[in-house]
């Protein structure tokens, strides 16, 4: 038995067919048939029910299954741990922020931790929505900063900081849902490659301003073009300076997000890494 053959068994599982597993491991379904029916020969056990359109796991095959998801567990945690090993010190630490992460705290923690780590280069990227968890579940970065909005099994969260989001409007007095319709309502949109579906506090039936930055949304505000909820971070001074006003309407709430710093438990991390990493999870932002 392999650890190959393993991999096999679960991709045929996890995909559903010996070509949807074959084109994920990147290998001829000849290769994973002669796999699994080498591993069924070993133990003198049939695996997978042949007889229909789809593989299915026999009785055997299920216990059989149950073990082996446990061994690639154990296998895939040696295999990190071995390349962690062998890391030595990082060049070069990749760190993505959210729009609606508290970037000047941020940025503010990075220079202090930074200052006794100066042969290592930190590159920072700026996403909206999923764009940065789409990046560390790609393995782009090592560390991100953003809402979750959708989990997985592969992220390591920690919850760092918590904002509300507020409706705002540069100087109209607002009276109905009616009237808020009449304007623009300034919209981010989700820098991922493969943007989320969903429209997050987006009104129906209403104008938009499709902007790429919690920034640019911000300055369309302010210049009197639309409407649009932002961070509390970002407008608490606007709003006591009278600035900017809060639309007060039943309709239009105040949201609280969630702010976390997450990773990609399948990426090795560098001894750096695993400092930086320690360091924002003992702090209260």
């Amino acid at each position: 038995m392999t650890y190959d053959q393993l991999v096999t068994l679960d991709s045929i599982v996890k995909y559903g067919s010996f070509k949807s597993a074959s084109e994920f491991l990147h290998k001829s379904q000849p290769s994973l048939s002669v796999a699994i029916k080498k591993l069924e020969e070993e133990f003198q056990i049939k695996l997978f029910d042949r007889s229909e359109y789809r593989p299915k796991l026999t009785e055997e095959g299920k216990l059989f299954y149950q073990k082996a998801k446990l061994a690639l567990v154990h296998m895939k945690s040696l295999e990190l741990f071995g390349e962690e090993l062998g890391m030595g010190t990082e060049s070069e630490i990749k760190v993505g922020i959210d729009g609606l992460a508290p970037l000047a705290k941020i940025l503010c923690e990075l220079r202090h931790f930074f200052s006794d780590f100066q042969s290592t280069d930190l590159t920072l990227s700026m996403g909206q929505i999923s764009g940065v968890l789409e990046k560390v579940l790609n393995k782009e970065i090592e560390i991100g900063f953003t809402p979750l909005h959708f989990s997985s099994p592969e992220l390591e969260t920690i919850e760092i900081y918590k904002t509300m989001m507020i409706p705002v409007i540069k100087d109209q007095k607002i009276s109905s849902i009616t009237n808020l319709k009449k304007i623009p309502q300034v919209v981010v949109t989700d820098s991922s490659k493969k943007p989320l579906d969903e429209s997050f506090g987006v009104l129906e039936d209403v104008r938009r301003w499709n902007v790429s930055s919690m920034d640019a949304k911000k300055e369309i505000i302010q210049s009197g073009l639309g409407w649009g909820r932002l961070p509390n971070f970002m407008v608490d001074d606007e709003l006591s300076k009278g600035a900017f006003k809060k639309v007060s309407l039943t309709e239009i709430e105040i949201h609280e997000v969630k702010v976390y710093m997450i990773r990609n438990k399948t990426k090795p991390m560098g001894p750096i890494t695993k400092k930086l990493w320690r360091q924002f999870a003992s702090l209260e932002m």
